[in-house]
């Protein structure tokens, strides 16, 4: 299959720079030979691609001296300049894709455990020993977090400042998730006043009174929901941003990812799909990367 992004910058800069000086700066910004010769296929240009002998080899020493010229049988214009910057290509990185895998199996480890959690339900405090829940959730939030990360690094590889700044959301919000649930098991006493403190005082002073006990549970329920309801609307706002960044990238998987994140910022049962897509997507990016170096 034809590289998209490769595709996209032949096609933007083919008029302007021979051939040759493209496809040896797009192979020494990490992408193969095959996936050149794949895209310039694709755009009918491989019968203009200059020979070695014609075009002098790319360096950063010899940047300025590429000379106007005409490719064979076809005019073109020709910069004295560097073919443009290749911000979409950066070159490859080992941390960048090790990073990547690991979001990939972070991934799949979300998704079992959250399928497992889901399972059990609202039981599962019930049934697990409180330290358990608590080690059981924070494997969740780890995962979750290392998952984004990886789309950090799927950002920087493509120059997306979107999807870099919405997965760092993502990552900061699981970390104020978990230092407020260490916070609520090691010292409840500080957490539970803070949505139950009206409630128990007037419990505790007026036991009997049952109206004020259940307007002030009430008040606590409302306040509650309120904090549920701003949660919810900020992480459907960072899914539909994410989405609109996976889309954009116009990878093979990143549209669908993209599409279902914004689908599942409304409808959260399409998110363990996105999911699927993004593990794809991120483990594919991370062997693709590998295969360059």
């Amino acid at each position: 299959m034809v590289n998209e992004i490769v595709l996209e910058y032949l096609k933007k800069h083919s008029k302007k720079y021979k051939i040759g000086d493209l496809k040896r700066k797009i192979i020494s910004s990490g992408y193969s030979e095959e996936e050149v010769d794949d895209a310039l296929v694709a755009l009918n240009l491989k019968s203009f691609e200059a020979s070695k002998e014609e075009v002098p080899e790319y360096s950063e020493s010899n940047e300025g001296e590429i000379k106007p010229g005409k490719e064979p049988g076809k005019e073109k214009i020709i910069s004295s300049a560097k073919p443009a910057s290749l911000n979409v290509f950066p070159k490859a990185s080992s941390g960048d894709s090790e990073w990547m895998k690991i979001g990939g199996i972070s991934g799949v480890v979300l998704i079992i455990l959250m399928i497992i959690f889901a399972a059990l339900g609202f039981m599962a405090k019930v049934i697990l020993p409180s330290y358990f829940y608590f080690i059981f959730s924070l494997i969740i939030s780890l995962a979750f977090i290392f998952f984004y990360y990886g789309f950090v690094n799927l950002g920087k590889k493509y120059s997306s400042k979107l999807i870099k700044v919405v997965s760092w959301s993502f990552i900061i919000l699981a970390i104020l998730f978990v230092i407020f649930m260490t916070v609520s098991i090691i010292f409840p006493e500080v957490i539970s006043p803070l949505f139950l403190g009206s409630l128990i005082n007037t419990a505790t002073s007026n036991p009997l009174d049952l109206n004020s006990i259940f307007s002030q549970l009430l008040s606590s329920l409302s306040s509650l929901l309120i904090i549920i309801i701003l949660i919810g609307l900020v992480f459907a706002v960072l899914n539909i941003l994410l989405g609109v960044g996976l889309i954009k990238l116009k990878l093979q998987h990143s549209k669908a990812a993209g599409i279902l994140h914004i689908a599942g910022a409304i409808l959260l049962v399409v998110l363990p799909v996105a999911f699927i897509f993004d593990i794809i997507l991120l483990i594919k990016e991370s062997l693709a990367r590998n295969e360059r170096r």
